[in-house]
């Protein structure tokens, strides 16, 4: 009894903890918008008070659970420098130009190779999506539509066009000094960790998912040369996915275009996890309740054996006479219809959930 009242309260815990993600999730959408056609100028604001609250909760979350080796990556790394010069060095125009083309590369590309979703009951996948498409939301609202930006964002009036070899220079550097950190202080300082299989990092995931085209690729290069191997293919792709923003940077219109299909693919990819997931869901409590009525049939053929047959036919047509009554009785059909229709909505998705945050694939699927 108490591992079942347990097992019953950690479930009212988890339902919780999705509704406080759903509110969470969905007001800050219509926060955003709003924002976005009154007071562009709050954005900023409200991106860094957003993040002082989800970033170190995934922290919490995810050293808990000996994920935190993920906290490295370069998006992270890339929201700081965000910060930093939002609120320390606004006048930098290095900084910005960095700022501005990762926000619009590395992560804004992110919520297509990753997969991020908007499942607004999945805290997890709530704070991925907003660490990859808020950067460069809040950046293009900077460059394109804040009220005296000058004042505010000195280094935008410095860099009224980008340089090409200036802007892939700044972030290629910035990028290096990324790499060479996250080399020396995760893939050798604690190699032993990683290779013994207590803590993951992005290269040891994608190293032993076969099933993805990196993975694949990096099986076929010799032991000694993936690490290698594997950085140096990080870097072209952070330069490629950066060639957007040369025309993102002239023109508002291509950038609301650009944000809007990013929206809409984490749209589009939240719709098919909740379909598939609780789809899925949805046959396997039908294939239950198959395979319970196809027991209780089974059970009544049993008990009408040859011996009772013998015993009397009034009995046993009594019987099946009751048996009748009772398949079609009202209670009967009700219970029968109510587990055959059940709507999605009221079905116990709790085991859902946990497969949802059961590995940092999730994060990573959704990064």
């Amino acid at each position: 009894m108490a591992s079942l009242s347990t097992a019953l309260q950690s479930v009212k815990v988890v339902r919780t903890m999705e509704k406080i993600s759903f509110f969470f999730g969905v007001m800050s959408l219509l926060l955003t918008a709003l924002l976005f056609g009154m007071a562009p100028q709050w954005l900023h604001i409200t991106y860094t008070v957003q993040a002082a609250i989800l970033l170190p909760l995934r922290a919490y979350y995810y050293k808990k659970r000996a994920w935190h080796y993920f906290l490295f990556d370069l998006c992270y790394y890339a929201t700081i420098l965000n910060f930093i010069f939002i609120w320390f060095a606004p006048s930098s125009a290095t900084l910005w130009i960095a700022c501005y083309c990762m926000s619009h590369g590395s992560l804004a590309s992110a919520v297509i190779t990753w997969r991020n979703s908007l499942v607004f009951h999945d805290f997890d996948k709530v704070t991925s999506l907003f660490i990859h498409i808020y950067a460069p939301l809040v950046f293009t609202v900077i460059r394109h539509h804040y009220p005296g930006v000058e004042s505010r964002f000195p280094a935008v009036a410095k860099a009224p066009r980008l340089e090409p070899l200036k802007a892939f220079g700044f972030s290629a550097v910035i990028y290096i000094i990324w790499q060479a950190l996250y080399y020396k202080f995760v893939l050798i300082d604690r190699r032993k960790k990683i290779e013994s299989g207590e803590r993951t990092t992005s290269f040891s995931w994608m190293l032993n998912d076969r099933r993805g085209v990196i993975g694949r690729m990096l099986g076929r290069v010799p032991q000694r040369y993936r690490e290698f191997s594997f950085m140096t293919g990080q870097l072209i792709y952070t330069m490629v996915v950066e060639l957007p923003v040369l025309v993102l940077y002239q023109s508002s219109f291509w950038s609301a275009t650009y944000l809007l299909f990013l929206f809409s693919m984490s749209v589009w990819n939240g719709g098919g996890f909740y379909i598939e997931v609780f789809g899925r869901k949805f046959e396997r409590e039908l294939e239950a309740l198959r395979k319970e009525l196809a027991q209780v049939s089974a059970s009544r053929s049993g008990a009408d054996t040859p011996a009772e047959r013998l015993d009397g036919l009034h009995s046993r047509t009594a019987s099946e006479d009751d048996a009748s009554v009772v398949t079609e009785s009202p209670v009967f059909v009700a219970q029968d219809i109510s587990l055959v229709e059940t709507p999605i909505s009221t079905l116990d998705l709790s085991d859902s959930s946990e497969q949802a945050l059961a590995t940092p694939t999730e994060k990573k699927k959704d990064k």
